[in-house]
């Protein structure tokens, strides 16, 4: 049996979901709930479309066992810089990208998108391939960054350090005069 990971659009273009599902021959289908397929405002899969998987999720961590060793893999549509257990060797994919950007190869995460594979699904095998083969470098979330790197700020930012909170948030900014 292989074990495979890949990310599907079901309904992109206003396919039908249910054809799509019909032509792929795997009994445990798992869906990663993506931007393209049916659902409510508040993100609620469309019960029909959902009745069409084993269990649908918006962000997903499962645990696989690859050379007796077990594995955190975190899966989501969109591609994040941090994770869950990202400094303890768990793995992201997503597949929202398409295969743009390009794979970094400081990072454990990866496009397991079809349209990024040759559309083809990927293997756990080969996901354990590209993840040995890259040089992790860890983006370090709790270390102090330069005002320049942080969001919202800039080296011409208006909010003086005499302002900012010992912990580093700046105090929210006035409401604008006009929109």
């Amino acid at each position: 049996m292989t074990r495979s990971i890949t990310s599907v659009s079901f309904s992109f273009r206003g396919g039908d979901p249910a054809l799509y599902r019909g032509q792929i021959r795997c009994r445990n289908f798992v869906l990663v709930l993506g931007n393209h397929d049916p659902h409510s405002p508040d993100g609620t899969p469309e019960p029909q479309f959902a009745s069409l998987f084993r269990s649908v999720h918006s962000l997903l961590r499962i645990k696989v066992c690859l050379s007796g060793q077990e594995q955190l893999i975190v899966l989501s549509q969109y591609a994040f810089r941090v994770w869950d257990q990202v400094h303890r060797g768990s793995w992201h994919l997503f597949g929202h990208s398409h295969g743009t950007p390009p794979s970094d190869p400081n990072s454990r995460s990866g496009d397991a998108g079809v349209d990024a594979n040759g559309y083809r699904p990927i293997s756990l095998d080969q996901v354990a391939s590209i993840m040995a083969a890259k040089c992790f470098v860890p983006v370090d979330a709790h270390r102090e960054r330069p005002a320049a790197l942080r969001f919202g700020t800039h080296p011409e930012s208006s909010i003086s350090s005499a302002t900012r909170p010992a912990h580093g948030v700046p105090p929210p900014p006035s409401a604008p005069e006009s929109c």
